[in-house]
């Protein structure tokens, strides 16, 4: 948590620099560290100006012996105006956090429709379902084994090498999630598939 600008550059941007991007675990891609922001729209509020919050990062990012970093927002409303800000702002690509209750080709029209929009690289983000009952929330989908790997295969056969040279959506694509079963998303060993969704 943040509250202004300054704020964002005497803690969050240091402690990015050195209790996380340092870490050899950290994910880097190109040499850069990989930073998802899950609501680039938040962060504008509260610093008051997120491109200049970002464009701090990547100056503090190249200071500190990094060829830069990857700033990737979490967007899943196909709204193209606000794509268009993040990558004004300074983002590389968005990702969904979740497509909801969708079977695998409504996730494919959802991505493609995103990347339709040319407004910002969108990177695929294919998900084995969406069940909120363990939240007390409404029965959702959650994807057959089959199914889910026709995704896996569109995603990276079709979508990602589709996508320009260079862009981040052709190298990277994000997978959701391990284990958040409140929310019934799940690769996570389990009975309902059994190792069935890491094998695929």
């Amino acid at each position: 948590m943040f509250k202004d600008l300054q704020d964002w550059k005497e803690n969050v941007v240091p402690y990015l620099l050195e209790h996380m991007f340092c870490d050899p675990r950290y994910m880097r891609v190109d040499g850069k560290p990989l930073l998802g922001v899950y609501d680039p729209n938040w962060l504008n509020k509260n610093v008051g100006d997120a491109k200049a919050a970002v464009d701090y990062l990547r100056e503090e990012c190249m200071k500190a012996g990094y060829p830069g970093v990857y700033l990737i927002a979490q967007h899943r409303d196909d709204h193209g105006g606000d794509m268009a800000n993040f990558r004004r702002w300074g983002f590389d690509s968005i990702y969904s956090y979740t497509w909801y209750a969708t079977q695998g080709m409504g996730q494919q029209q959802k991505i493609q429709s995103h990347s339709d929009k040319k407004a910002i690289d969108v990177l695929p983000t294919p998900c084995m379902g969406w069940d909120t009952r363990g939240w007390d929330g409404p029965r959702g989908y959650w994807l057959g084994k089959d199914e889910f790997a026709s995704l896996l295969k569109w995603s990276k056969d079709t979508y990602m090498a589709a996508a320009p040279e260079g862009a981040l959506s052709r190298r990277v694509l994000m997978l959701g999630n391990w284990n958040e079963f409140g929310e019934g998303r799940f690769m996570y060993p389990c009975k309902l598939r059994g190792f069935g969704y890491v094998n695929v």
